[in-house]
C-alpha cells in the first residue's frame, strides 16, 4: 500500500514543557516540514502520529453516519492517524477518490478526514460514495453539538503490522486539527530522497535543529 525504497524515517518528540498546546505543536510542524523539504535531494516529506511497520499503533472507535452495526456487533473501529499534508506523497500512498488533506485544513476550518479503501468497503454499500459523508466520536444520536467530521478523500489501504496481518480500517486526520485528539506528543517523519536515504541523515538533522536547536 506504500512504496518504501528511498525513504528515511525519524522520530520527533514534542515535549509538553515546550509544546504545551495543540496549537504550539501544529506551529512547530508547520515550520519543520518545509525546513526538511528544502534539503537538496529531498523529494517529499510528511509526518504521522504512527508510522507503518514502526512497531506501534493507535486505534479508536467511532461512528459512521448512516451505518448501523450488525446485531451483537461492535461499533466501527480502526487505526487513527494524525498526519501532515505531505504524508501520502512521502510514502506514495495513492489517492483513489476525492482529495488529500491540505494546508487549508487548519484549526479554523471544518474538521475533515481521509479514509482508506477498507473503510469505504466496510461501512458503505457498493456504489455509495463516501466523499461528503461523516464520521463522529460522540455516543448517542447526532445533535447540533455533534462534531461531524467530513470525509474528503479515499486512499489505498496501507499495511501496518505486517504483510500478512488482518486489515484494519484507517482514518487520517490533519495535524493542524489535532486538538480534537488532544494534540500530538510525537511525530514520525518520512523523507523520500533522490539517493541513498542514509546519506541525508546529517542534513535532515540540521534542518530540524534550524527550527528547534534542542532536537
Amino acid at each position: 500500500g506504500f512504496n518504501p525504497p528511498h525513504v528515511l524515517t525519524l522520530g520527533l518528540s514534542l515535549p509538553r514543557t515546550q509544546y504545551a498546546t495543540p496549537e504550539a505543536q501544529a506551529a512547530f510542524v508547520a515550520q519543520v516540514m518545509p525546513a526538511i523539504g528544502a534539503v537538496p535531494g529531498v523529494k517529499a516529506v510528511g509526518g504521522t502520529s504512527v508510522m507503518p511497520f514502526g512497531g506501534s499503533w493507535s486505534t479508536g472507535s467511532f461512528h459512521v453516519e448512516g451505518y448501523t452495526p450488525p446485531a451483537n456487533g461492535s461499533s466501527p473501529w480502526g487505526d487513527i492517524r494524525i498526519v501532515t499534508p505531505g504524508f501520502f506523497a512521502a510514502l506514495q500512498i495513492p489517492l483513489k477518490a476525492g482529495r488529500l488533506l491540505g494546508a487549508g485544513d487548519d484549526a479554523k476550518a471544518p474538521t475533515v478526514a481521509v479514509v482508506d479503501e477498507e473503510f469505504a468497503k466496510r461501512f458503505f454499500k457498493p456504489g455509495q460514495d463516501p466523499i461528503g459523508r461523516h464520521l463522529y466520536f460522540e455516543d448517542g444520536p447526532i445533535t447540533a453539538k455533534t462534531n461531524l467530521i467530513t470525509i474528503v478523500g479515499v486512499v489505498r489501504h496501507a499495511a501496518h503490522e505486517g504483510l500478512t496481518a488482518d486489515k484494519r480500517v484507517q482514518v487520517y486526520f490533519a495535524v493542524a486539527q489535532a486538538s480534537t485528539f488532544g494534540g500530538v506528543g510525537s511525530l514520525q517523519v518520512a523523507v523520500r530522497t533522490a539517493a541513498d536515504p542514509r546519506s541525508y541523515v546529517g542534513a535532515v538533522r540540521r534542518a530540524v535543529q534550524s527550527v528547534d536547536q534542542s532536537m
